[in-house]
């Protein structure tokens, strides 16, 4: 896929991961759009590299379906944002799981559904959605919702990119936390 003068969605990337992975597309030529709450490191990154940046909550639908209007044509998705606040379950109101629920889990699948049919239109696309190791097996893990809410990234990454008539790519990947040396 020629990445040149196309546009990427990179939600989370104003930090981290999210602005390592907007570097570099923007690197490879795209037009990078980073969808974030943390508005200066946003504003930052998309000046660094030469893109736009969108102040999104993504937990918050009316954000997430507004961020993919304003980015227009969206050659490649990357679902990145993510992440937890304490308390965690059982502390946590159920509120507050659902917060998580809808930034970890609800905001890429929304965010997937918007951009599926304008993609198809186009000939294809790439979406790449980046999980965690805390979804990965059935160990205890510090925040349950979040972990469960990590869990179907896999899954659901490999059941969209395999749809009929998908014409696009899907992949998910989960970054591994590196050893204390």
């Amino acid at each position: 896929m020629e990445l040149n003068g196309l546009t990427a969605l990179v939600t989370g990337g104003a930090a981290g991961i999210g602005a390592g992975i907007a570097e570099r597309l923007a690197a490879e030529g795209m037009h990078v759009i980073t969808a974030d709450l943390d508005e200066r490191s946003g504003s930052i990154m998309a000046e660094r590299i030469g893109g736009s940046f969108l102040r999104t909550d993504l937990a918050n639908p009316a954000d997430v379906r507004a961020a993919v209007d304003a980015a227009g044509p969206v050659a490649v998705l990357v679902n990145n944002a993510g992440g937890i606040e304490e308390p965690c379950f059982p502390a946590a109101q159920p509120a507050k799981w659902e917060q998580t629920l809808d930034l970890n889990l609800r905001a890429v699948m929304l965010a997937t559904q918007q951009v599926l049919a304008p993609m198809r239109e186009r000939g294809g696309g790439a979406i790449i959605n980046i999980a965690s190791t805390a979804g990965l097996g059935t160990a205890v893990h510090d925040s349950p919702e979040y972990a469960v809410a990590k869990a179907p990234g896999d899954r659901r990454t490999g059941v969209t990119a395999g749809r009929p008539r998908s014409r696009g790519r899907g992949r998910s990947t989960a970054p591994r936390r590196r050893a204390a040396r």
